[in-house]
């Protein structure tokens, strides 16, 4: 039998992405089909001196297999940048298999010093490719504005690297309903009035959603109350998010976007040039 060449397993890397899509796409059917109502429940409480809070909380847990979507997905993309790596070291080498195979790997690294470990991972590759994996490395990320974190490729390995490691070695994820208020909207009774509210930061789970303040409030007056929350999905652990449009589903369109982009500058083998 003919060896696998090149062209092929970049190919096969292509279809790892392809494979990675359809996971998150039947990720994201089966939280759009959830009555998410039904999982959540809103509470509502004043003391007699006007002081409450509002708080929405996750009754039931989500589908678990929301959670085996995911670890599938992050699996496939995970081997996508392998495989890439693997089709570089082929033809950097000339020789199929490369030397040394069941060493290569796409080393993922926080800081220098690991990245000087772990590039040996990546030794057979020309000096353009290397420097191009080291580009893409967490500890060379950049500082950038908010609201451009989630596209920033650094932060995606970062995160890809982190959920995939998590996934194969101790757990699935847990997946829970994500909740993000701006403010919510009150039904005062006559006489009193809103005199303070205190929305929990999007980046914290800790605690009431709401905390307010009415004046002119006395036992036995009715309040209603509606959350107007946002509800997105979310993972149990995870990092705060440094935007409004850091969610989990844009991190995961993001992580795509770069690991396919990542595969095409490998394959293209143009990015950066040696060195003169």
């Amino acid at each position: 039998m003919a060896p696998t060449s090149v062209s092929e397993l970049f190919s096969k890397c292509r279809a790892r992405i392809d494979r990675a899509v359809h996971h998150s796409n039947a990720a994201a059917e089966i939280w759009n089909g959830l009555d998410i109502m039904h999982l959540l429940a809103v509470t509502l409480f004043v003391r007699d001196d006007g002081t409450g809070t509002l708080d929405v909380d996750q009754v039931e847990p989500l589908p678990e297999n929301l959670e085996l979507e995911l670890g599938e997905f992050l699996y496939q993309l995970r081997a996508a940048l392998d495989g890439a790596v693997y089709a570089s070291a082929i033809q950097d080498s000339g020789h199929n298999p490369p030397p040394k195979a069941s060493s290569i790997e796409f080393p993922i690294c926080e800081s220098k010093e690991e990245w000087s470990k772990q590039s040996r991972k990546i030794a057979q590759l020309n000096d353009g490719r290397r420097r191009f994996i080291e580009a893409t490395q967490p500890f060379a990320e950049p500082p950038l504005e908010a609201s451009l974190q989630v596209l920033n490729s650094n932060r995606c390995l970062r995160f890809l690297n982190e959920l995939a490691r998590i996934d194969r070695h101790r757990r699935l994820h847990t997946l829970i309903a994500g909740i993000s208020m701006d403010r919510p909207l009150f039904e005062l009774p006559e006489g009193t009035r809103l005199e303070k509210l205190e929305v929990r930061p999007m980046s914290s789970s800790e605690g009431s959603a709401a905390r307010f303040s009415l004046t002119g409030w006395q036992r036995g007056m009715k309040l209603f109350a509606n959350p107007h929350a946002d509800i997105d999905l979310w993972l149990e652990g995870l990092a705060a998010p440094s935007h409004a449009n850091d969610t989990l589903p844009h991190r995961l369109q993001s992580i795509t976007m770069n690991v396919r982009m990542i595969v095409s500058f490998l394959e293209e083998n143009e990015w950066l040039p040696p060195s003169p």
